[in-house]
């Protein structure tokens, strides 16, 4: 047996990183995946690999251009610092944080150590980012 061992040749290796993916962002106030979110709302975000967790993860509404890209200056984004109603790997629910201005476009800024539904902390960090919204009062 060692010997056929010996003989086994990997013909090709590759490694497929983990990704985040976001299939849906809806303001749970309304039920509605509008682009479209309430000042002071709960908010559910639908993917995969979503669940947020170890050091320096978290979720932050960053501002966003007109072309729909944000701004790599973090003291700009608000962080979501209450607690989540839930936080799996298919579905994040939280409340929109305050003090961000009506009228203005932001995304969602999702950072985190943990892939699928693993408890294991990641040695590098997963970033991603929503696609755009609206905040109305």
């Amino acid at each position: 047996m060692y010997d056929a061992a010996q003989k086994i040749e990997i013909a090709e290796s590759s490694y497929a990183a983990p990704t985040v993916t976001i299939d849906s962002i809806t303001d749970i106030t309304r039920n509605v995946s509008d682009g479209v979110l309430k000042s002071g709302t709960s908010v559910s975000i639908r993917g995969n690999n979503l669940r947020i967790g170890g050091t320096e993860s978290g979720i932050w509404c960053a501002p966003v251009d007109d072309e729909g890209k944000f701004t790599d200056d973090a003291s700009n984004w608000k962080e979501v610092t209450q607690e989540f109603f839930m936080n799996t790997s298919k579905n994040l629910m939280f409340t929109l944080p305050e003090g961000l201005e009506t009228e203005t476009k932001y995304c969602f800024v999702l950072k985190t150590r943990c892939i699928g539904y693993s408890k294991h902390e990641r040695k590098c960090i997963l970033q991603t980012t929503t696609p755009s919204f609206k905040v109305v009062a």
